[in-house]
């Protein structure tokens, strides 16, 4: 799982136009949020990718397979360029040319033990202060399967355990 993950935010952090890329925590509904110190927290470099993964529905498939089905991946998108300098201050259409971007990067991309991403929605996020965000959400399949190395050294604890088991049984 951890590859599949990484596969997607390493192919985002190729995009020039993104400073930021991390797997999503709530970092922008928190930005400048005070720490304890008193301190700003919750800075980073805009714009900014953020993404969040939704495992939540899983099937055994036996023989130590999980069929994750259906993966959600969201994309925020969040820039915080309020004034493009095209006399629109609030008409800022850079975050959609950054959007198309982030989809040409994604759509169809097939992570590690995954299908290809689709798009399925998108949308602006209109809920945040001084700052744009843009949501895109894909869906995808994941096989998980436990590596060949812990499967046989499983299979060697359980092979050991039956044979105790035997010798204990004459």
């Amino acid at each position: 799982m951890i590859d599949f993950i990484n596969d997607i935010l390493t192919r985002l952090r190729t995009l020039t136009s993104l400073s930021y890329v991390a797997v999503y925590n709530q970092q922008y509904e928190r930005i400048g949020d005070p720490n304890e110190d008193g301190e700003n927290g919750y800075l980073f470099a805009m714009p900014a990718a953020f993404v969040e993964f939704d495992f939540s529905q899983v099937k055994q498939l036996g023989q130590d397979y999980q069929l994750y089905e259906p993966v959600i991946v969201r994309v925020h998108i969040v820039m915080n360029e309020l004034d493009a300098q095209n006399g629109y201050l609030d008409q800022n259409l850079n975050i959609i040319a950054l959007k198309n971007e982030v989809l040409l990067k994604l759509q169809r991309f097939r992570p590690t033990q995954g299908s290809e991403l689709i798009r399925t929605s998108e949308m602006p996020d209109y809920g945040h202060t001084n700052l744009y965000v843009w949501k895109q959400e894909y869906t995808t399949t994941f096989v998980d399967k436990r590596s060949e190395e812990h499967t046989s050294e499983l299979q060697s604890r359980v092979d050991i355990s039956y044979a105790v088991f035997c010798l204990k049984k004459k």
